[in-house]
C-alpha cells in the first residue's frame, strides 16, 4: 500500500454475501477515479466469504475479519482505519457504477458539502432492475433541497436517502460514527447529526445498484422488525434537536411555529413538544405529550403555556387520552371489548338462522301454497 493517504476510503461491510461479492469488488475496482482504499469488513460470514475474499488481489485492498458485531460496529472499525479525507460506504451486495467516487468527489469540493449522496438504481438478485411495485416499498428520495429543508424533510418523512451512496467527508464522522445500539436505523442517526452541522448534495444519477433481496434479507422490509424500527425511531428522535443552533432551527421548522417567535428557552421547547404532536407515528407524539408534561409541571410553563398558547393542564389531561400508549390493561380491555362484539354477532348470525328456518318452513306449508293459489286467481 503507498504511504500517501488515498482521496476516498472505501469502507465495504460484507456478511453471507458470498453471491454477490465478486461482482461487487468488481464494480470497485472498475472506478475511473482511482485514488482509493477499500477496506472490507467480514463481519463473521458463516459462508464461503472469506475464501472468495482472500482471491481478491489489489494493493488498494484491506481485509478485516472479525465476528459479527452489527452493521454499526463494523462500519466503525472501518472508519476508524481509513486513511482518505472522503468515506464511501458500501455493502458488499450492493454495487457501484464506474464513475460513482470521481462524479461525488467533484461534487463535495464544488459545492464544499460535508456529504454527497446520489440516486439508486434497485436491482434484483440477478442485478436486474426490480418492478416498480417493489421499488415503491423503498422510501428512497432523490430532491435535491437547502440543507433546512433537508433537515425538516428528515422529521416529518425520516429516513429517506440510500445508505450505500453516501460519500462523507471523514472529518464529519468524527464525532463516534455509528451509534452501536441501533441496527434498524443507525444510518438515519448519522445523517441526522450530520445535516445540523454541514450541507449535503444529491445527485440525480443513479450511481449505486442497490440491492433488493429475494431471500428477505432486507432488514428495513421484513415486518418482523417493525416493533424495532419503531423503538429506535423514538431513540433518534429524542435526540433530534440536540445541539442545533436557534437561527437553523427557525429556518428548517419556523413556518410550523404557532407564535412567530417563542418566549425563549421555554417557548421553544414548547414549539418543539408541538412538531412532536403533529406526527403520525403515536411512538412520536409520546414524545411531544412527555415534553408538554415536564413543562407544564414548571410554574415558568405554566405561566407561559397559558399566555402564549393559551394551554393549561387540563388540555393536557385531555391529550393524554390519545391512543398513544398500549399497556397490558388497555390491551385485555381491548380483546374483551372485541370479545363482546363477537358474541354478538354469533348471537345476530344464530337468531337470524332461526328466522330463515321459521320462513322456511312457513313458505313451504300447505296453507302457503293455498295462499299462492288464491293470490293468482285474485290477479287475473
Amino acid at each position: 500500500m503507498n504511504e500517501k493517504a488515498p482521496a476516498v476510503s472505501i469502507v465495504m461491510v460484507a456478511y453471507n454475501h458470498a453471491k454477490y461479492l465478486r461482482e461487487t469488488m468488481a464494480s470497485v475496482f472498475a472506478q475511473t477515479l482511482t485514488d482509493f482504499e477499500v477496506i472490507l469488513i467480514d463481519n463473521g460470514s458463516t459462508d464461503n466469504s472469506p475464501q472468495i475474499i482472500a482471491e481478491l488481489n489489489d494493493p488498494r485492498l484491506v481485509c478485516i475479519r472479525q465476528e459479527n458485531l452489527g452493521l454499526s460496529l463494523a462500519y466503525n472499525v472501518g472508519i476508524e482505519r481509513a486513511r482518505g479525507r472522503w468515506i464511501a460506504l458500501g455493502n458488499a451486495d450492493d454495487t457501484m457504477m464506474p464513475e460513482k467516487l470521481e462524479l461525488q468527489l467533484k461534487a463535495a469540493e464544488a459545492h464544499n458539502a460535508g456529504a454527497v449522496f446520489s440516486a439508486a438504481q434497485l436491482i434484483d438478485d440477478d442485478s436486474k432492475p426490480v418492478p416498480d411495485e417493489l421499488a415503491a416499498q423503498f422510501p428512497f428520495s432523490f430532491e435535491v433541497l437547502p440543507r433546512a429543508r433537508m433537515y425538516e424533510k428528515f422529521f416529518f418523512r425520516t429516513n429517506f436517502m440510500c445508505a450505500t451512496s453516501a460519500f462523507i467527508n471523514a472529518k464529519q464522522l468524527a464525532d463516534g460514527g455509528f451509534d452501536p445500539s441501533l441496527i434498524q436505523l443507525q444510518d438515519f442517526d448519522v445523517w441526522v447529526r450530520l445535516i445540523k452541522r454541514c450541507g449535503f448534495v444529491v445527485l440525480q444519477d443513479k450511481l449505486t445498484g442497490y440491492r433488493v433481496r429475494t431471500d428477505g434479507n432486507n432488514l428495513s422490509l421484513d415486518k418482523r422488525n417493525r416493533a424495532r424500527v419503531l423503538f429506535e425511531l423514538g431513540f433518534v428522535y429524542k435526540r433530534f434537536f440536540d445541539g442545533v443552533d436557534y437561527a437553523f432551527f427557525k429556518e428548517a421548522f419556523g413556518k410550523h411555529f404557532r407564535r412567530t417567535e417563542p418566549s425563549g428557552a421555554v417557548g421553544l421547547e414548547y414549539e418543539k413538544a408541538f412538531l412532536f404532536l403533529k406526527m403520525q407515528e403515536p411512538c412520536l407524539k409520546a414524545i411531544g405529550l412527555e415534553m408538554l408534561y415536564v413543562l407544564l409541571a414548571l410554574p415558568e410553563g405554566r405561566e407561559v403555556a397559558a399566555s402564549d398558547y393559551d394551554l393549561r393542564i387540563e388540555q393536557l389531561w385531555d391529550l393524554s387520552k390519545m391512543p398513544i400508549y398500549a399497556d397490558s390493561q388497555s390491551m385485555e380491555s381491548a380483546l374483551v371489548d372485541a370479545a363482546n362484539v363477537s358474541a354478538k354477532l354469533r348471537d345476530a348470525e344464530s337468531e337470524l338462522s332461526q328466522l330463515r328456518e321459521s320462513m322456511r318452513q312457513i313458505t313451504s306449508g300447505r296453507l302457503w301454497r293455498l295462499r299462492e293459489k288464491v293470490h293468482r286467481i285474485l290477479k287475473r
